[in-house]
């Protein structure tokens, strides 16, 4: 957990320097047609640098370098695009750097399908991976840890979804411990479902 009255890049320095195999990030910005993860091209992303917060960039930066592997949230503002850093990964200056080291996360409801308030896979999806994160009805939420008086509450979100992959990563890790990070993200992948629904990438990922 983090306190976020300190910026988010100090996170990620602190967890890098503290030996973490695994990320989970859950912060961004809304998705619309001004900001996604589509709009962060090159030309877009060198040309409005001051508009990006470049320590959080730095400290992606520095997790990929220590072979950290990073999930992130999607967001959810009901969108075909995730948030803005999760296009990251898609910019030229990263794009090797963190293959098979960056998750984006998408929710699916207690259906199993894309939750009405999940954003979609889009440009992300061939790092992107679909995963539970609860229905907007007190049946269909999912329990996660609360600030007050360390209980559990109930809640709805990708911010639900992408701990249950840094969960299922952190797993395999310890499961396949000579396997590289990037080994595990791909053989990650590789295993999710595709069939039916989950074929459509655009909205499911892989």
């Amino acid at each position: 957990r983090w306190d976020m009255l300190y910026p988010a890049s100090l996170a990620l320095y602190t967890m890098v320097d503290a030996g973490a195999q695994v990320i989970n990030m859950s912060f961004g910005v809304k998705s619309n047609i001004y900001s996604n993860a589509s709009i962060l091209t090159d030309s877009e992303y060198n040309k409005n640098k001051d508009l990006y917060d470049i320590e959080i960039v730095a400290g992606m930066d520095e997790a990929a370098k220590n072979n950290v592997v990073m999930v992130m949230a999607a967001g959810n503002d009901n969108y075909n695009q995730p948030g803005l850093y999760n296009g990251i990964p898609n910019l030229t200056a990263y794009k090797e750097l963190m293959e098979n080291l960056f998750i984006t996360v998408v929710a699916t409801d207690n259906e199993g399908v894309i939750a009405p308030y999940s954003n979609k896979c889009g440009v992300t999806s061939n790092y992107c991976i679909a995963a539970p994160g609860g229905s907007i009805n007190e049946t269909g939420e999912i329990k996660s840890t609360g600030t007050y008086d360390d209980d559990f509450i109930t809640m709805h979100g990708t911010s639900m979804a992408a701990p249950v992959v840094s969960g299922s990563v952190a797993l395999l890790m310890g499961a396949y411990p000579y396997l590289t990070p990037q080994q595990i993200v791909q053989l990650l992948f590789e295993s999710a479902n595709k069939t039916g629904i989950y074929n459509n990438q655009a909205i499911y990922g892989q």
